[in-house]
């Protein structure tokens, strides 16, 4: 089932200018005209944005809504961001290294990750030819399915690019771009294996969401699991349960995996000594620490810091 970019019926206007946009992208794709050179310069003609959570306005029931495009061209400081909007980043020039939900990301050019809502992450990149598109807007009022996107490295292909090409045009002449945006996330989903039904898409504001904003505001002094439950009025095994449904792994895994994340940024960000960094994020001994992560990222906390960029 694909992504629904209308909550109610589509009239015959939306569906003929649906069409219409869609042929325009595949007679570009035809003509050759979609070039990676192209796409940049169009992205290099957007102005960046006074607010960065205030998009472009749609119609009350149109999906997705509150849609902002910028360009990023370097990231100065730690680049650490954590909100309620779906963030869309397309590498167009200039691969580099994010951290999201658990894992380490190498983005690569002509390849996108969707972000969720409150999901922490932050961005390594050191490339002076840096050109990243990002694509932000609104979670959906239902179930979507872009659960199933979250979190993945995926490739654009020559059709992917037309559209994002499509949408950066219409976005510079102020023209409306969620038909555009949602046909690409549609393309996108079609792509992705099937995951369980069972999987909940994360809500602004309830149990679980403040569960995991604790983790990452205090990830040195977090209390027991029971604890956490108790503070959002249910019991620790429910805690447990519900969290497993929604991230596809444990409450214990997602915390050990925040708290090395975390190290990972502070090893290469700051000057931190190990055993500095290893009390920040919540590990009892340096040594502990430093096991830990070697087994996660295949080498020790010094020797990843020697690696940094």
């Amino acid at each position: 089932m694909g992504i629904p970019y209308h909550t109610g019926a589509h009239t015959l206007a939306e569906r003929a200018a649906s069409a219409i946009l869609i042929a325009n992208m595949k007679r570009n794709l035809a003509e050759s005209t979609i070039t990676g050179d192209a796409l940049i310069r169009q992205a290099e003609r957007i102005r960046d944005p006074r607010d960065y959570f205030r998009g472009r306005p749609a119609d009350a029931d149109q999906w997705p809504r509150n849609i902002l495009c910028f360009l990023r061209r370097n990231f100065t400081g730690d680049q650490y961001s954590r909100h309620g909007r779906y963030v869309l980043i397309v590498c167009l020039a200039g691969p580099g290294e994010m951290g999201t939900g658990g894992q380490i990301h190498r983005l690569e050019v002509d390849h996108c990750v969707l972000v969720p809502p409150f999901r922490p992450h932050y961005y390594f990149v050191e490339d002076q030819s840096l050109r990243w598109l990002f694509i932000t807007f609104d979670p959906p009022d239902e179930a979507s399915g872009l659960e199933a996107l979250t979190v993945q490295d995926m490739a654009l292909d020559a059709l992917d690019r037309a559209v994002v090409t499509d949408l950066v045009v219409a976005w510079n002449a102020g023209q409306r771009v969620d038909m555009a945006l949602a046909y690409l996330l549609d393309r996108l989903q079609r792509r992705q294996p099937a995951r369980s039904t069972g999987a909940v898409l994360p809500e602004p504001g309830n149990g679980i969401d403040r569960v995991t904003q604790r983790i990452y505001r205090d990830l040195a002094h977090l209390p027991t699991i029971d604890v956490l439950a108790a503070d959002i009025g249910m019991s620790g095994g429910h805690l447990r349960s519900l969290f497993r449904r929604r991230y596809g792994t444990s409450l214990g895994a997602y915390i050990r995996e925040a708290r090395l994340q975390e190290a990972a940024r502070l090893l290469r960000r700051t000057p931190r000594r190990v055993s500095e960094v290893a009390s920040e994020v919540g590990f009892d001994s340096a040594f502990a620490f430093s096991r830990a992560f070697s087994r996660r990222f295949g080498r020790s906390p010094r020797a990843w810091r020697q690696a940094s960029p």
